[in-house]
């Protein structure tokens, strides 16, 4: 009995910090009426200050942007037009969270990086940040560009891996 109770509390701290590992982020600015889909599919208006989870997407339309804030050094700017979606990915390591643009494009500051380098993506691309500022552009036909201002991105796709810096 006492080490089935053990177990229970490891698989319950392994779980905390798992989550803990996924940020959330926070709608900072909005402008125009984009909407959110929440991880279960349900549409509705996104208000400033909600808090985005693993499995929600912001929807902007033509005239709406938004800005999320991700810890205390991470700002992302979702343009016009942009489906952007936390997801989860399991590595075989673990989870990963990757902050995927499926259309449109995103630009992302990310500062002091602690810990474990965020991931960024489109949906046929996943690449890891170091300490950097980019914007990512995805094409409704499943291309991608990502726009290195500064520090290194490294991308892979089709099992191929280069490495982007600034220009």
């Amino acid at each position: 009995m006492k080490r089935n109770t053990q177990g229970a509390v490891l698989c319950a701290l392994l779980s905390l910090a798992a989550a803990a590992g996924a940020q959330n982020a926070t709608v900072s600015y909005i402008e125009g009426d984009p909407d959110l889909r929440n991880g279960s599919g349900a549409v509705s208006p996104l208000d400033y200050d909600s808090k985005l989870r693993t499995g929600d997407s912001v929807l902007t339309g033509k005239s709406e942007q938004v800005e999320l804030a991700q810890g205390a050094d991470t700002t992302i700017k979702i343009k016009p037009n942009t489906v952007f979606t936390i997801r989860e990915v399991d590595t075989g390591a673990g989870k990963e969270q990757v902050l995927t643009t499926a259309v449109g494009a995103v630009s992302m500051r990310f500062g002091k990086l602690s810990g474990k380098e965020p991931r960024v993506g489109t949906v046929g691309t996943v690449a890891g940040i170091r300490g950097t500022e980019l914007t990512v552009y995805a094409g409704p036909d499943g291309s991608a560009l990502f726009v290195v201002e500064s520090g290194l991105v490294s991308v892979g796709a089709a099992g191929a891996t280069v490495e982007l810096a600034k220009d």
